[in-house]
């Protein structure tokens, strides 16, 4: 899933500008932890941006506010402190949310 933000890079004034942009994955529950992660696609393979970790952001919805609960370079980690279901979502991806037994 690739979602907002661009990059481009100029090899010069009559060379079409290479992009890349941000993909983010929506979080995701491994038994103990909630992840989500984001790095960088480009149009060009051979861009060393391409696969680059971005900034991502992990929020949690707690009495129906939005908490960040982990920031990352190329991940963004929470660890669980007990089994009560709770939503979560990338700050840059908000139109994902995804509920799991993780508080």
């Amino acid at each position: 899933m690739v979602a907002a933000g661009t990059v481009a890079g100029f090899a010069g004034p009559a060379a079409a500008a290479p992009t890349c942009r941000i993909a983010i994955l929506p979080p995701y529950f491994n038994g103990f932890q909630v992840e989500t992660d984001a790095f960088f696609v480009c149009s060009d393979p051979d861009n060393p941006n391409d696969g680059m970790p971005a900034t991502v952001v992990l929020d949690q919805l707690v009495g129906g506010t939005w908490h960040v609960v982990a920031t990352g370079y190329g991940e963004a980690v929470y660890t669980c402190r007990s089994n009560t279901p709770r939503s979560y979502k990338a700050a840059m991806l908000p139109s994902k949310v995804t509920t799991f037994p993780c508080a």
